[in-house]
């Protein structure tokens, strides 16, 4: 079997101050999902994966979520 057309997803582009990686990277579910609780973490926040989700409760008071 042979390749029938290669391209990039994203044109090649030199590094700048406002964006110094040009190139995508992309990861799966699993790895975000620990990503994001590592983050959360460290506000003292955990999630407990074997609770299923029932509702987000967003209240008026600024940076106040409850989940």
């Amino acid at each position: 079997m042979e390749v029938a057309i290669e391209s990039l997803m994203m044109p090649h582009a030199e590094p700048t101050p406002a964006i110094p990686f040009h190139t995508p990277k992309l990861i799966g579910q699993q790895l975000s999902d620990v990503i994001l609780r590592r983050h959360l973490e460290k506000f003292s926040c955990s999630i407990e994966i074997t609770l299923p989700h029932t509702r987000i409760v967003q209240h008026r008071i600024p940076d106040a979520l409850v989940i």
